[in-house]
């Protein structure tokens, strides 16, 4: 039997999907989902309205964590989801975008970004904002900034992953063995899991994804021509394209973590799409991992705090927030 579902109250992070492919890929990470509870006060309108309210809750490495599924394309439906998330969830502190999107075929850098690979965000470029015009890529809007950056609390943890960069790929890897072979009926998912296969062959000799943060593009149509996403590229520094960002980002603090299905250009393959969905989904759990909610912060600090307290034998309401000096 399912446990029963926590209180919103006590889910401090989101996943959020375009699409059945990807949502299917996340269900995979799940260590527990929970029993659907009906004593909110969205219940009735998710009986009336199934699909606006299409989320999974459980846990991914020890953390509650809701999954929701886009109704729809675009962004529209990423903007109203996630102001619908805002508004249950109160307490959302990190929102992952988690799926497949296009990439450049190399980093400003020099190094290779292939199928399969992961992309996380540091920053996130509108570039809905501009135009395509023959004599080459213009900015349409008036400010001229179109650049969207996360808070201080999710830059600080992307620049902490980049660190542990190799560690995520390491366990991103070991998720994605551990959950190839997961018959769908075991997964405790309400929707129904698309049914293993072998990843296609990796260019690379180990057959490993390679992890890479950079600034994301985003817009509500998909990048499927070379010229544009080099040129794109090259003026606002972003090696991946995405769809669902824009429509997000000014209602949930987030950040982007989408395996490469293609490189933009227009030349796509189902095949690689739902492998790229699935090494996003095995990165992600590997990322909430070295994500610290709330509860685990204070009981951290408590911890720290008691052999002061012993020592001492004073125990204050300070003594409980931070650890003396």
């Amino acid at each position: 039997m399912l446990p029963p579902c926590p209180n919103p109250d006590n889910i401090e992070i989101c996943i959020i999907c375009a699409s059945l492919q990807e949502s299917n890929a996340v269900c995979s990470i799940f260590d527990e989902t929970y029993k659907s509870g009906s004593t909110d006060r969205h219940a009735q309108d998710q009986i009336t309205n199934p699909q606006k309210y299409d989320y999974i809750m459980g846990r991914i490495a020890g953390h509650n964590v809701v999954l929701a599924r886009l109704p729809g394309m675009g962004i529209v439906y990423s903007a109203g989801e996630s102001h619908r998330l805002k508004e249950r969830f109160k307490r959302i502190k990190l929102a992952l975008l988690v799926g497949v999107c296009g990439a450049v075929p190399k980093r400003p850098d020099g190094q290779k970004i292939s199928l399969g690979d992961v992309v996380i965000s540091r920053d996130v470029i509108r570039y809905d904002l501009g135009k395509q015009y023959p004599f080459g890529f213009q900015w349409t809007d008036a400010s001229g900034d179109s650049c969207m950056r996360p808070n201080g609390h999710i830059r600080e943890f992307v620049a902490k992953l980049e660190m542990r960069r190799e560690k995520l790929e390491q366990r991103a890897c070991e998720f994605l063995r551990k959950t190839a072979g997961i018959p769908c009926v075991d997964q405790g998912c309400d929707l129904n899991l698309l049914l293993p296969r072998n990843p296609p062959k990796a260019e690379t000799s180990d057959n490993k994804p390679v992890l890479h943060f950079g600034n994301f593009a985003s817009e509500e149509i998909v990048m499927d021509y070379a010229e544009d996403r080099d040129e794109i590229a090259q003026l606002e520094n972003v090696i991946a394209f995405e769809t669902i960002a824009v429509g997000v980002w000014d209602n949930l603090p987030c950040m982007i973590v989408k395996g490469v299905g293609d490189h933009a250009d227009g030349h796509v393959s189902e095949e690689w799409e739902q492998y790229a969905a699935a090494t996003a989904a095995a990165c992600a759990k590997a990322i909430l991992e070295e994500w610290i909610t709330s509860a685990r912060l204070n009981y951290d600090c408590v911890s720290s705090s008691i052999p002061w307290i012993l020592e001492t034998g004073e125990l204050t309401f300070g003594a409980l927030e931070s650890n003396p000096s």
